[in-house]
């Protein structure tokens, strides 16, 4: 039976079972995921810690058994790319998958449209993605083990990768389809938002023919992720500065913190538009709903300060005027929230963090209208640019999960200033500050000119390339005859 034909036979309409070996498991522990607006909207069963460790064991002895071709990979890749774009899998559309992930995140539509054509496009080429992931760009080199040149080798450092997806954005996926593409086996736990994408993805490929037993999808609790750590022989996680310093010094685990992302905008030099700078400054902290590590929270304006407050207040009216709406609206830029006592409490904490002389410009832009506004079954966050007297303020650099963006002029060495970031844009001309911020081991992407932070390219380095997490290299070279 095929998986879809297998998911439409259980009943429910919207049931994320674990998925291994290509089939479903139906597990006796199971969870409701609601909608943002308190709707049910799906049974996920859930895979505690001793079932993570028969998913790692069984992925891992079909790894060892010996893997394909690379380019055979890539192509029920591609396959995959072509049927997760335009097919109908377990019993959903494209549209009603992310009609499913807007509604179980909040995320606006634009946003989970966006990621659907970046996971596909992805897909389609993975060729590109893994060229920038080995040695020379080379595919063949994942199943030679060494470089053409025949300097080095480039070993795997294990079988089995754990991925713990979490919920902001469901572009985190390719990390462990890229993995795949390099010959290892993956257990996937998704994010208890969204089991829909890693479900997606798993039944395209499926679809595709790629061996069934090489990925498992495995919903399940915060248990399960401590479990993947220990388990897996690589781990890439996700989380909060917790999370970072709960994992800090274990190198099988890759954790992907908070991005504190920033922007540099350089008024010593002319500006051509004002207002051109100010539209890119807030996109650049308001696509995809402010949600990804990679939108900015912070500017380092050098300049007048005068000017400096000028821009910052630009920013501030033009973000005061997205107002909320449906996130099924395709017009629609803020996320929703479910309604909590924590977003009441956050609301109420920015506050109190302010300054006594920073200014909530955007509290201003909206002639005194509250941050936190009901709607559509939820919460919304409205867009909050902040004026940070100095750097030293508790608010400047913050992040957050919706778009927030605090100013402050520079004060010394901006390259300083801007880390850490993972991700920098820099609007200068200076070409010998951009080469400084490229050297500094605080700042990981680095954008010279008007490119958002949030930019990304499938198979470029985020947090370092995957491959380097993955694989060791050895020097390794064969004499004449051999």
């Amino acid at each position: 039976m095929s998986t879809s034909a297998e998911y439409a036979s259980v009943g429910l309409p919207w049931i994320v079972p674990v998925m291994r070996g290509g089939r479903f498991h139906f597990s006796l522990d199971r969870r409701r995921l609601d909608a943002y607006d308190g709707r049910p909207l799906a049974e996920v069963h859930q895979a505690p810690p001793l079932l993570v460790q028969a998913l790692v064991d069984e992925v891992r002895r079909d790894v060892s058994g010996g893997t394909e071709a690379a380019l055979r990979r890539l192509e029920w890749l591609k396959r995959a790319g072509r049927l997760f774009s335009r097919e109908r899998l377990l019993s959903q559309t494209p549209e009603q998958y992310q009609t499913l992930v807007v509604m179980a995140t909040g995320l606006p539509l634009r946003a989970v449209q966006g990621a659907f054509q970046y996971l596909t496009e992805a897909l389609l080429g993975i060729e590109s993605a893994v060229s920038r992931q080995v040695p020379g760009g080379e595919v063949e080199a994942v199943d030679r083990g060494w470089s053409a040149a025949g300097r080095h080798a480039w070993v795997p450092l294990g079988r089995v990768l754990g991925f713990g997806a979490p919920n902001n954005h469901p572009t985190v996926h390719l990390s462990w389809i890229l993995a795949l593409a390099l010959g290892w086996g993956v257990v996937v736990r998704p994010g208890s938002e969204d089991p829909f994408t890693a479900a997606r993805l798993w039944a395209a490929l499926m679809e595709a023919g790629f061996p069934p037993g090489r990925v498992a999808v495995a919903p399940g609790p915060h248990g399960s992720l401590q479990a993947l750590a220990d388990l897996a022989d690589r781990t890439v996680l996700y989380g909060g500065d917790d999370v970072v310093r709960r994992f800090a010094g274990n190198p099988r685990v890759l954790v992907n913190g908070p991005g504190r992302s920033k922007v540099l905008a350089d008024l010593t030099e002319p500006v051509a538009n004002l207002d051109r700078l100010a539209s890119f400054l807030e996109e650049a902290a308001l696509s995809d709903g402010g949600r990804k590590c990679t939108n900015a929270s912070a500017v380092v304006v050098r300049g007048d300060s005068s000017q400096a407050r000028g821009l910052a207040e630009a920013v501030a009216e033009r973000m005061a005027r997205v107002e909320p709406r449906s996130p099924l609206d395709p017009a629609a830029r803020l996320a929703v929230l479910p309604p909590s006592p924590q977003l009441r409490l956050l609301d109420r904490q920015l506050d109190a963090l302010l300054g006594p002389r920073d200014r909530d410009l955007s509290g201003q832009a909206r002639a005194g209208l509250p941050r936190l506004a009901e709607g559509y079954g939820g919460l919304f966050l409205l867009p909050t640019v902040v004026w940070c007297e100095s750097q030293g303020s508790p608010l400047f650099g913050r992040e957050y999960p919706f778009p927030f963006l605090t100013f402050a002029a520079a004060e010394g060495d901006p390259v300083e200033e801007l880390a850490p970031s993972l991700a920098v844009t820099l609007l200068t001309h200076d070409r010998d500050l951009v080469d400084r911020c490229l050297r500094h081991p605080g700042l990981l992407k680095v954008f010279h000119g008007p490119i958002p932070p949030s930019h990304t390219e499938p198979g470029a380095p985020h947090q370092g390339r995957l491959s380097d997490f993955l694989f060791a290299s050895k020097a390794f070279r064969r004499a004449p005859d051999f």
